[in-house]
């Protein structure tokens, strides 16, 4: 793999389900990833192109904030992170 395939794939982190997408019957179009915060949605545009030669119909960010976790007199954060919700126009067998 080339180094700038490698720094294109590197904006994905990993690709990210959760229950109520997975059972969702409209999201067959949609595909949810875990990317970094300083991401934007033209970078995620412009990946997708140079990557799949695929045109996404619709891009969605939201970003999700740190919230705590406390165990005992414990306190942790878990690290602030950004869900991208990536609709294409057809239906396909997408290899991603």
């Amino acid at each position: 793999m080339k180094k700038i395939e490698k720094k294109l794939y590197s904006i994905f982190i990993k690709m990210y389900t959760s229950e109520k997408f997975s059972f969702s019957k409209k999201n067959k179009n949609v595909f949810m990833f875990k990317v970094p915060l300083k991401v934007t949605k033209k970078d995620i545009k412009k990946t997708i192109l140079q990557l799949f030669n695929i045109y996404p119909k619709n891009i969605n960010t939201l970003v999700i904030k740190k919230k705590k976790k406390k165990k005992g007199k414990f306190i942790h954060y878990y690290k602030s992170w950004k869900k991208v919700y990536i609709t294409f126009k057809k239906k396909k067998n997408y290899n991603m």
